[in-house]
């Protein structure tokens, strides 16, 4: 009779690419379709493939995906053939009981993504596995590595690009397979991937509405078009806002260390599980949070009209200018006006900032995550823009490690690409924020001090400058003046002190940093300017205060007819 724990193999589905797929066009639709087609594949592609193969007897999981814990792969008086370990964070692994099973399953989910998800590229690795000799966390780790390696030497394809009798894709550079229409009705060839994209862009948008539940108000919804972002002729930007989770490595190595023994297997898979599961619930909280932030923000004008923040209009179809593109977990991207990005960012850092609990990963801690905003055109290139945002976000992260490696601290980072260069941010740092006398940036920023209250570089610091800058009625009275000197910071500390002498009244007070009075005398700190950012950020910043009235009542939808679902 043959041992049940042999011969057992571990399989991972993961995918590459997957920046140029989601981010790939200019077209916020064809990002939303495609965010939530990489989300499929790795999860309720995973979910049905294997009740397809095994049944759904023979696995730990419905066609939903839901595990029941009471099944497990190792136990020898039941009979399932695969159990999902996780999925979550764009990958999944599972556990089969034969070999033969897991190339089974790997050739029916490769077939059905190329069928219903063209463009998108699956990688699978698998490993042998023997529950009772092998650590698990250590073979999940080898089978990474596997799939690792395969992504950076698979083949890429290399498509048939169209013959002299085919018509161009719109979009991306691949022969047109189909005519469809877009919202306003005029015609457009797309290629199949698009297409893709497109036909499930209504499952993305009633994933969304299912994710912020109650939260929203019927009438009112999520924007469809980057155009529909900005003011027109008053605004004409949009944020990009990149957010990670800091050290999630860490904590997941932490719950290996503390599963070394094969016989610590069936532990380590629940806690995985558990911490899997919190971050879900966070992410998910912290993006209902900042849906009901943004709405009740928004004050009344009149029936049918109101501003968010009383600065950012909402827009005339009832669309609210904010839109999540990828999240669900601690990866999130989102895009929404200009002047909000800021605001918002930091309102769902502190929202992501929430206890995981008590768990096998070092006890009671908190999440914490790192964020990076680029605001830029409406119609800048828009794979750029989230490079430009993910690289933000880095700076964040390297921020954190300059002091003393820090990761238990949530960080920002964001940039105002307001002149349309398309450079590195590096060079666009050195260009812009580097002098003789110093670094013009405060930025990257924390969250807020934790607990040392002589940290600046801070959002609550930034926050009570921009908002002095923007209300405090010395200087809301002298925005030229507000812009002077935020050139004469420019020309270094001598040309700052000599402005602030000759051109503001003594009895205007500038903000220093905590416990270091006199800064506020030149504005600089060491090498290092302290109002600056503050003063550029002037037309990107809007406070979302509640509004007093009754909000639901913002526009009657019975009058007004129904949001519109696309």
């Amino acid at each position: 009779m043959s041992d049940p724990w042999q011969g057992m193999t571990l399989t991972i589905v993961d995918t590459t690419g997957i920046q140029a797929y989601i981010f790939g066009t200019n077209t916020l639709r064809h990002h939303v379709g495609a965010s939530w087609l990489v989300d499929w594949a790795t999860q309720e592609a995973v979910f049905t493939t294997l009740v397809q193969i095994v049944g759904e007897a023979k696995t730990n999981i419905d066609g939903k995906g839901k595990i029941a814990d009471v099944k497990w792969i190792e136990k020898a008086d039941q009979t399932i053939a695969a159990e999902l370990l996780y999925a979550g964070g764009g990958n999944a692994v599972v556990v089969f009981r034969e070999r033969v099973t897991a190339v089974a399953f790997t050739k029916q989910l490769t077939r059905l993504v190329l069928q219903r998800a063209p463009g998108l590229q699956l990688v699978v690795a698998h490993v042998p596995l023997d529950w009772r000799q092998d650590v698990l966390a250590e073979k999940l780790d080898e089978v990474r590595q596997r799939a690792n390696r395969k992504k950076g030497n698979r083949l890429h394809s290399l498509p048939l690009l169209g013959l002299g009798v085919t018509a161009d894709c719109q979009f991306i550079d691949l022969p047109a397979e189909a005519e469809m229409r877009d919202g306003d009705g005029a015609r457009q060839r797309v290629s199949g991937e698009v297409k893709a994209k497109l036909d499930h862009f209504g499952k993305a948008d009633e994933r969304l509405r299912n994710e912020v539940g109650d939260v929203r108000w019927k009438h009112l919804d999520f924007v469809y078009d980057f155009d529909d972002i900005g003011d027109r002729g008053e605004s004409s930007y949009l944020a990009v806002v990149h957010i990670d989770g800091n050290g999630m490595g860490a904590r997941f190595e932490a719950i290996a260390q503390a599963h070394p023994q094969p016989e610590q297997n069936r532990a380590y898979v629940t806690a995985v599980r558990r911490l899997s599961d919190q971050i879900k619930a966070i992410a998910r909280s912290a993006l209902q949070s900042t849906v009901g932030e943004l709405q009740n923000a928004i004050h009344k004008i009149e029936p049918g009209k109101g501003k968010i923040g009383g600065k950012v209009p909402v827009n005339q179809d009832r669309l609210l200018p904010f839109r999540p593109i990828v999240y669900g977990g601690d990866d999130v991207t989102f895009v929404c006006d200009g002047r909000l990005g800021l605001t918002l960012a930091a309102h769902y850092l502190e929202q992501m900032e929430q206890t995981l609990g008590e768990g096998e990963d070092g006890g009671a801690d908190k999440l914490y995550v790192r964020a990076g905003i680029a605001v830029v055109n409406t119609h800048y290139p828009f794979a750029r823009a989230y490079q430009l945002a993910e690289d933000l976000a880095s700076s964040a992260k390297g921020y954190l490690q300059t002091i003393s490696r820090e990761k238990r601290v949530s960080a920002m980072d964001w940039h105002f690409a307001v002149n349309g260069l398309v450079l590195e941010l590096e060079d666009l740092r050195e260009r812009d924020y580097q002098t003789k006398d110093g670094d013009l940036t405060m930025r990257p920023i924390l969250l807020n001090t934790y607990g040392d209250q002589s940290r600046w570089r801070t959002w609550c610091f930034f926050q009570e400058l921009a908002t002095g800058f923007l209300e405090d009625k010395d200087w809301a009275d002298r925005r030229s003046k507000v812009k002077g000197y935020g050139e004469a910071l420019r020309a270094g500390p001598a040309a700052a002190t000599q402005y602030l002498k000759a051109f503001l009244p003594k009895d205007i007070k500038l903000k220093p940093p905590p416990g270091e009075p006199g800064v506020e005398r030149s504005g600089w700190r060491s090498k290092q300017a302290v109002h600056l950012d503050a003063i550029e950020a002037l037309d990107f910043f809007v406070l979302l205060r509640p509004d007093a009235s009754d909000a639901p009542t913002l526009v009657d939808a019975t009058r007004e007819g129904k949001v519109r679902h696309e």
